[in-house]
């Protein structure tokens, strides 16, 4: 966790760890901080980010099933979030996983300006709109 701290925040601040464990109930049960390969993460925006090292209260979703990316189904949420894009990911099936509609890569690609739909590499930070932003 502290790895995907300093990648995404530049940061290893323990509220940080904090912060994806609380985003990350699977991890907050786990007695040490290992992270399985293949495993997802919801990984907080640097806003928030920003937010709790300055100690303020966070406001929006608590948990992984607040923001739609729990494997039970997504829930509906009015604030867009991240995604680290994986290897043979496609904007259709990140769509289609994180949003229920393989349809709305237009709305990823529309939120991240220059992307190029064709070619997504690993490692590509992606904002991902919120669910219930209307398919266009």
């Amino acid at each position: 966790m502290t790895k995907i701290a300093r990648r995404e925040w530049n940061s290893s601040d323990q509220r940080l760890i904090g912060l994806l464990r609380e985003m990350n109930p699977k991890l907050r049960d786990r007695k040490n901080s290992v992270i399985f390969v293949g495993e997802e993460l919801l990984v907080p925006d640097e806003v928030t980010a920003r937010r709790v090292l300055a100690g303020e209260p966070r406001t929006g979703p608590r948990n992984e099933s607040d923001v739609g990316i729990a494997s039970a189904g997504p829930a509906a949420t009015d604030e867009d979030h991240w995604y680290t894009v994986r290897r043979n990911d496609t904007l259709m099936s990140i769509a289609r996983r994180l949003l229920d509609d393989g349809k709305r890569w237009r709305e990823i690609v529309e939120l991240n300006g220059r992307l190029d739909p064709e070619r997504i590499l690993p490692g590509t930070r992606l904002r991902i709109p919120s669910i219930r932003m209307a398919t266009r």
